[in-house]
């Protein structure tokens, strides 16, 4: 069977079957990406790899089901879920190419189950870390005047403001952090982000970073649709919060986490690293890093 006919079959398939939710409201997604390596030299490069993020394993509304790549590879876990896959390239010729394609089984969630997050790890979401200065003078004023009874009030008012107050910029690969969004009234969605977690820190309301990918159906993941969004901790269970797009504690099943920031593993790379000294690498559809 050609490739691009079972590919095709590949995310056909489970089409039907996903678009009617369970009691629970869970679907099963299928997302496909991938990466090309390219060797701009004329000599061969030698041991060449790729490190790369993969849907992280399990969140209040997403678990990893499987795992499949068209080159084996070793994968490492840390404590939030994250999952960073390895793959030992080996040798790529004179302008030579390799292309790795990911392929991810997952169950999303419309609504939030409980997460087995543990103590130390929400105690990490009520530091201060860079471009999350929760314990600026500025931001913890805000967030007094923001507080209110419960986590949800407390995490609704903090989205309705950063909303309301943070003129939405084009996406910009270098971040600013909180203090300077507070202080500029403009930001991307990872000032965005920034902004609820600071906020959200400074009023006692352990919120934690997120990266991936907002996917409603089965998808070959686009990289220029990369995002990111916050996450508050409400009785047990992660909720969304993502001024940026709009959305409060609302469609968790379409968000796809691919990154849990902030974490341990991978904290020296975005979405993905490479070893080889020549080689030009860019994500399918997107740019070149």
């Amino acid at each position: 069977m050609p490739l691009k006919f079972r590919w095709a079959l590949w995310m056909f398939l489970p089409a039907m079957a996903a678009a009617l939710p369970s009691a629970t409201g869970d679907q099963t997604r299928r997302v496909r990406f991938g990466f090309n390596l390219v060797n701009t030299t004329d000599h061969s490069v030698e041991d060449s790899e790729l490190w790369a993020y993969a849907p992280v394993k399990e969140t209040s509304n997403q678990k990893c089901l499987d795992l499949d790549a068209s080159l084996p590879f070793d994968r490492t876990e840390d404590a939030w879920g994250n999952q960073v896959l390895h793959f030992r390239v080996g040798e790529i010729p004179p302008y030579g190419r390799r292309s790795i394609r990911v392929n991810a089984v997952l169950r999303m969630s419309e609504e939030p189950g409980r997460e087995g997050t543990s103590r130390s790890l929400r105690k990490g979401c009520l530091r201060p870390e860079p471009f999350v200065e929760s314990d600026a003078p500025e931001l913890r004023r805000l967030a007094s005047d923001l507080r209110q009874r419960s986590a949800r009030g407390t995490a609704e008012k903090i989205f309705e403001w950063v909303q309301g107050n943070l003129k939405p910029l084009p996406p910009d690969p270098d971040p600013r952090g909180a203090l300077h969004a507070l202080k500029d009234g403009r930001g991307d969605c990872t000032e965005a982000m920034d902004l609820v977690m600071a906020l959200g820190r400074a009023d006692g309301l352990p919120t934690r970073g997120v990266a991936g990918y907002v996917c409603s159906r089965n998808a070959v993941l686009d990289p220029a649709g990369f995002h990111n969004w916050a996450e508050y901790f409400d009785s047990g269970r992660w909720r969304l919060s993502d001024p940026f797009n709009g959305i409060f504690a609302a469609k968790s099943g379409d968000y796809i986490a691919f990154k849990i920031i902030g974490a341990g593993i991978g904290e020296d790379f975005n979405r993905f690293r490479f070893k080889g000294e020549g080689l030009r690498v860019r994500m399918d559809g997107g740019s070149e890093s």
